[in-house]
């Protein structure tokens, strides 16, 4: 009798292992197409620029960002990034990246500028607007979608 119980408490355990990881991997393969295509507005960029002695930092009035997919729904891709200043030595600057999202987070990685790597937890995405902030911190951003690869209507 224990070994049927036992049996059975096993079964149901690795069902709801499984339930709970394929319900994460849906909202994973969900969010990245959502995550798909080009954005734009606040990204929270910023530059410092040493003159005379004197660091100066300079903030970006607007960002264009685009992420591919590495294929149709995948939850991993490659990015370009353009940051635009108003002020400063630099009108805009370009940056590319790998992204993923795995277990609801999003996570970016900029090879030749590791410093810039990061992770997002706490977003609110929807097929217009991506919002949060980066990592455990207050720096946040905002962006509109302005194009999009699954749904051509945007």
């Amino acid at each position: 009798m224990r070994n049927k119980h036992f049996h059975f408490i096993s079964a149901a355990l690795v069902s709801v292992l499984l339930f709970n990881t394929s319900c994460q991997e849906l909202e994973d393969y969900n969010q990245s197409i959502t995550l798909s295509g080009q954005w734009t507005g606040d990204f929270g960029m910023y530059y410092d620029y040493e003159y005379r002695g004197h660091i100066l930092t300079f903030d970006s009035y607007d960002t264009d960002i685009v992420f591919y997919p590495e294929f149709g729904g995948a939850t991993y891709g490659y990015g370009k990034q353009v940051d635009f200043y108003k002020q400063g030595p630099y009108t805009h600057i370009y940056h590319y990246f790998d992204w993923d999202i795995s277990r609801g987070i999003v996570r970016l990685r900029y090879k030749s500028e590791p410093s810039l790597n990061c992770d997002i937890y706490d977003y609110r995405m929807t097929s217009s607007r991506f919002t949060g902030y980066f990592g455990g911190s207050n720096s946040s951003f905002s962006l509109v979608k302005i194009a999009d690869y699954y749904n051509w209507a945007v």
